[in-house]
């Protein structure tokens, strides 16, 4: 007798279908998916880049552990500072901190849309395991490309810094980039499932008052542990004159500092406020905090980079432009002295300084969290459709709906700022200090960390005025508008 039972597809007809759904998701949410992309490019970058780095490092030191004497055997093309090695880390790290920060609440907000979706695949004979699939698809189909991407360039970029000596060296340095990507596509496809585990889990169980106070705590024991234990690291590292400690102490500490600002958003529904459109952003962001510690916590580690980079280049310029006896004439700095803690204003080095860079910076760092904000905030406007309409039912005009926008931008960008710049002050004195201290920097001891104040200053006041009028200038969301525009993100 021949079943008439219908076989259940293979793994790769179930996977082709996970794909398909992932290429219309990607397709209909683009604001989301370029967010997502543009991330993981500038995920993959910087942290290829080191790995070919590190690789050409320890291929030289093993070819001179190799023939018994302090001599490569072949001439060496181009020297690598462990010291600025370990600062390019540090700003890798960072960059992965930021893909687990901006991708876990995108495709998590993007999930709680799908949930029908994933309902009506479950009805229809769907297992665990397919929805798992269906989950996991998005986040490894944008994660892939922008990994192959992102590799591409940093390979490009570091064979053009270190020539390969042979083909060998070459094929090390595709190899070890391509494990690099990788690696990159893992943390992101990691970051996406984590969340949507718990989202797609079973139904939790009582949790009475006690039990919400006993997790608090331990939230915040954990995040305050995290903190002080990366900061202590990092201050060590610097301190010693080991700049590869700044890898991990340095990120370690960032992820402490975002839990904690993650934690306290939850307060900010406390906190007594005149207005209704204060009010409502407040209690929006303390109850979105997902949504809203993702706008805040990629800003402010895109401006915790720009800050750091920014001490970083004017205090080795400045420490250069002393060397070379060079008269100091440009731009305005904060210079701390690091023997007595003294603060005082001075020029920075004419020579030496790089406007066109320090302006490049300042706004890429602007459009960052101009973009993050945009983007984040037209997903906030899908998940506050109900509450936009009641509004419109009970006559907020488009002028109420332009200062909610407003207010939740700028509040993102506020915190950002305050979060971000001063994080980027101590991780640019730290970076500083350990490669002052690394021993294969040489040259006099200087002991001055120097900052620029007009490019700080700018970071700090106008990143939240510029989110806050672009947020203003977004169109105003609220009933049937506001679900056409969340429909196109």
């Amino acid at each position: 007798m021949v079943s008439t039972t219908p076989e259940a597809p293979g793994a790769a007809a179930r996977w082709r279908l996970a794909l398909l759904l992932a290429r219309r998701d990607a397709a209909r949410h683009h604001a989301r998916t370029a967010l997502v992309l543009v991330t993981v490019v500038v995920a993959a970058v910087p942290t290829v880049y080191v790995t070919v780095l590190l690789t050409r490092v320890l291929l030289l030191t093993s070819s001179v552990a190799m023939t018994g004497s302090g001599v490569p055997p072949k001439p060496v093309t181009h020297y690598v500072d462990l010291g600025a090695v370990a600062t390019t880390a540090t700003a890798a790290a960072l960059a992965v901190v930021l893909l687990v920060v901006l991708v876990a609440p995108a495709h998590l907000i993007g999930l709680r849309r799908r949930l029908d979706e994933l309902a009506v695949l479950e009805a229809t004979g769907a297992t665990r395991a397919d929805l798992r699939r269906v989950v996991v698809a998005p986040a490894a189909l944008v994660a892939t490309v922008g990994a192959a991407a992102g590799s591409v360039v940093a390979v490009v970029v570091a064979f053009v810094a270190i020539r390969p000596a042979d083909f060998l060296d070459g094929v090390v340095a595709v190899v070890a980039a391509a494990v690099t990507g990788g690696l990159t596509v893992a943390v992101a496809v990691g970051a996406a499932w984590v969340p949507a585990r718990q989202l797609l889990g079973a139904a939790p169980g009582r949790r009475g008052p006690s039990s919400a106070r006993v997790r608090a705590t331990v939230r915040w024991s954990a995040a305050v542990a995290t903190t002080a234990v990366g900061a202590t690291l990092a201050t060590w590292a610097a301190s010693t004159g080991r700049p590869l400690g700044l890898v991990l102490g340095a990120p370690l500490a960032h992820v402490g500092l975002v839990a904690l600002l993650g934690l306290a958003l939850v307060g900010l529904g406390r906190i007594p406020a005149r207005g209704f459109v204060a009010r409502y952003v407040l209690r929006d962001a303390a109850r979105s905090v997902t949504r809203t510690l993702a706008a805040v916590g990629s800003s402010a580690t895109v401006l915790a980079g720009v800050t750091a980079a920014l001490v970083y280049t004017w205090s080795r310029h400045g420490e250069q432009a002393d060397w070379a006896g060079l008269e100091r004439a440009a731009g305005t700095s904060v210079v701390v002295d690091t023997r007595d803690g003294t603060m005082r204003l001075a020029p920075g080095p004419t020579t030496l300084a790089d406007p066109l860079s320090d302006a490049a910076l300042v706004t890429g760092a602007v459009l960052a969290a101009l973009l993050v904000t945009w983007v984040l905030t037209a997903l906030a406007a899908q998940e506050s459709g109900t509450d936009l309409g009641t509004l419109d039912a009970v006559g907020a005009g488009r002028g109420t709906r332009r200062r909610m926008a407003a207010a939740q931008c700028g509040l993102v960008g506020l915190l950002a700022a305050g979060t971000g710049v001063p994080a980027g002050l101590a991780l640019g004195a730290l970076v500083v200090t350990a490669y002052r201290n690394a021993p294969t920097t040489g040259g006099p001891a200087m002991h001055d960390l120097a900052a620029p104040l007009v490019p700080v200053a700018t970071l700090l006041v106008v990143v939240p005025l510029v989110v806050a009028v672009a947020g203003a200038a977004l169109p105003p969301t609220g009933g049937r508008r506001g679900a056409a525009t969340g429909a196109r993100t």
